[in-house]
This record gives C-alpha cells, sequence and structure tokens, in this order.
C-alpha cells in the first residue's frame, strides 16, 4: 500500500511541476497522431519540440511559457501529417 501512495503522490507531483504537459507530450507523439488521423507514423513528420520553456531546462524553474503543438495535414493528401510547436507566452 505504501508503494502505491508514493507512486501517486510522485504523479501527483509531476502532473502539478509539469502544468499538464505530460499528458501533452503523450498525446503529441507521433504513433498516437498517426492513430488519431488513421495514417501511418512514416506519414507523420514531427519535429522534437523545443525544450528552453521546460522546468528542468537552465535556468531551473518554472519560465512561465510552453509549446503547444498546432497539426495541419497536406491539402493534396490527407494523409501526411504535419506538426510544428507554437510558442505560448
Amino acid at each position: 500500500m505504501n508503494t502505491f501512495l508514493g507512486w501517486f503522490a510522485f504523479a501527483l507531483l509531476m502532473a502539478i511541476i509539469t502544468d499538464g504537459e505530460l499528458f501533452e507530450r503523450i498525446w503529441n507523439r507521433k504513433a498516437v497522431i498517426a492513430m488519431r488521423f488513421s495514417t501511418q507514423s512514416e506519414k507523420v513528420y514531427r519535429p522534437k519540440r523545443p525544450t528552453e520553456c521546460d522546468f528542468l531546462t537552465a535556468p531551473l524553474g518554472i519560465k512561465h511559457c510552453s509549446y503547444e503543438a498546432f497539426i495541419t495535414t497536406d491539402p493534396n493528401d490527407e494523409k501526411t501529417v504535419y506538426v510544428n510547436w507554437i510558442r505560448k507566452d
């Protein structure tokens, strides 16, 4: 029981520190985007998410900014998906 409470407390702490970005990172993975758009992973073009707003990037701490995924499809081929990152201050 103590192990479960420890993991739960750790997960809660991570959710608070990352301000919900942990869920967004999972939701915007290449494989998940491919499933959402019913396409193959090879047709999803997703650059790495910028890290300059992350809590653990120097200087350590909350930076009051984040990046949001902006997802578009190719107008000529709806099975090709592009992900761009937009900075939110």
